[in-house]
């Protein structure tokens, strides 16, 4: 059923990684308050996985 259903698929992965990186983003806002390299470290990971 994946197969023939990619696009579904695709939007599922994205929505997922779209709370995984809200909740990423939650819990380094609470540990740190000041943005810093690491943040824009785990910002770049899911763009490298989205290409």
């Amino acid at each position: 059923m994946a197969h023939s259903t990619p696009m579904s698929l695709d939007v599922v992965k994205r929505v997922l990684m779209a709370q995984s990186n809200s909740m990423a983003q939650a819990i380094f806002n609470t540990r740190l308050p000041q943005p810093g390299p690491y943040e824009q470290t785990l910002m770049s990971i899911p763009e490298i996985r989205y290409l």
